[in-house]
């Protein structure tokens, strides 16, 4: 098995994780502040959609942003996927821990 990365690879593995993060986040953000809730949901018409077309586009421009900075030399399949692992533990952590408080 090969456990070389493209820069795109990399980039968009590494965004993944950001956004993962950064999606759980936001969801308790907007169910904290529900004037947040409702501006989104007035942008698209359900706040959901909102968060969605943004998650989209900030995993795009993340992802080609973080491909310029050739992560690829420096990590491997390995490190991205423990990273993209822990991103994913830590989100459903932040989200369900929120919802066991909440």
């Amino acid at each position: 098995m090969q456990n070389t990365l493209s820069r795109f690879n990399a980039g968009f593995g590494l965004a993944t994780a950001i956004i993962i993060i950064l999606t759980s986040v936001l969801l308790v953000i907007k169910e904290v502040n529900k004037g947040l809730k409702g501006w989104f949901a007035g942008l698209s018409g359900h706040h959901w959609t909102t968060h969605g077309v943004l998650t989209i586009l900030a995993f795009v421009i993340l992802g080609l942003l973080l491909s310029q900075i050739r992560l690829e030399e420096k990590w491997d399949a390995k490190k991205l996927a423990v990273v993209i692992l822990t991103a994913t533990i830590l989100g459903g952590l932040i989200v369900t821990i929120f919802f066991l408080v909440h």
